[in-house]
């Protein structure tokens, strides 16, 4: 558990800010991602081989190195 008052989320739909699109890198539609909430470890981010390894959908955030 980290502190109580700490959020952490992924948000690829901030309008003109660094990372902002539509898809992924996979094709994949990019959603809000919260990763810790109040403190609690919540998601994480993955691929598609990862997530199909899991039978869990994609995250929609993988990027690839170009």
């Amino acid at each position: 558990m980290a502190v109580k008052e700490f959020s952490l989320t992924d948000d690829p739909h901030v309008p003109e800010e660094i990372g902002t699109k539509v898809t992924d890198d996979e094709g994949i539609k990019t959603e809000k991602n919260n990763l810790i909430e109040k403190g609690v470890f919540k998601n994480t981010y993955s691929n598609l081989f990862d997530r199909y390894k899991e039978g869990k959908q994609s995250t929609g955030n993988p990027s690839r190195p170009d």
